[in-house]
């Protein structure tokens, strides 16, 4: 009889994924809540390159929204955080001490050129040498 069932072999492996049932947190504002404030944020800048530091956009969600608290959606920082919505760009200053958040351009081709040198995507071109 080789055809026992192998019906215990797929336990879910690693529930990595499966923490979006976090509402165990109190009054948790919603992952999407989030990101439509964040988004209305980056849409009121008026300077031209509509960037927000990362620590006063992180400030303004918690004045919008008092119980906002990164830890509640499992990360340690507000950046690593924010590196879940791919609608946003963040660029670390030259020195590397402040983060700035933007919004991604749909062509995302004007940005870039006053803020962080631009760095050239070079193609290696290889030398496709068949070996015989």
């Amino acid at each position: 009889g080789k055809d026992t069932p192998v019906e215990n072999g797929n336990k879910t492996a690693g529930d990595s994924n499966t923490n979006d049932s976090l509402d165990v947190v109190k009054n948790m504002t919603d992952i999407n809540v989030i990101k439509t404030a964040i988004v209305k944020m980056m849409n009121e800048i008026d300077e031209g390159d509509q960037r927000m530091n990362m620590g006063e956009l992180g400030s303004r969600l918690v004045k919008r929204y008092p119980d906002f608290d990164v830890r509640n959606y499992g990360d340690t920082k507000l950046s690593k955080f924010l590196r879940k919505f791919d609608f946003l760009d963040i660029k670390t200053d030259g020195k590397g001490s402040s983060m700035w958040v933007s919004l991604k351009t749909a062509g995302e081709q004007e940005k870039d050129v006053s803020s962080a040198p631009v760095k050239p995507k070079r193609k290696k071109k290889k030398n496709n040498k068949k070996k015989s």
